[in-house]
């Protein structure tokens, strides 16, 4: 067998294209203690700000992201 004929290991394999495109879908909710509220002024706000900033970073990537807000 001469070096010619062996297949190249850094070749890639064929593919087949795909009928649908990858979507990722993502759900996010942000998790706190109602009597928090109250106790902590601000402290919700802040929570949905970072909850929003969470949804921006992860739209980023392409995927479609559906925010359930704040569960408490």
């Amino acid at each position: 067998m001469t070096a010619s004929s062996v297949p190249s290991s850094s070749a890639s394999p064929a593919r087949i294209p795909r009928r649908k495109p990858r979507a990722a879908r993502i759900g996010l909710f942000g998790v706190g203690y109602h009597v928090y509220w109250g106790q902590f002024p601000g402290l919700l706000d802040e929570l949905l700000a970072k909850l929003a900033v969470l949804e921006r970073r992860v739209a980023a990537t392409g995927a479609t992201v559906v925010n359930f807000g704040m569960v408490d």
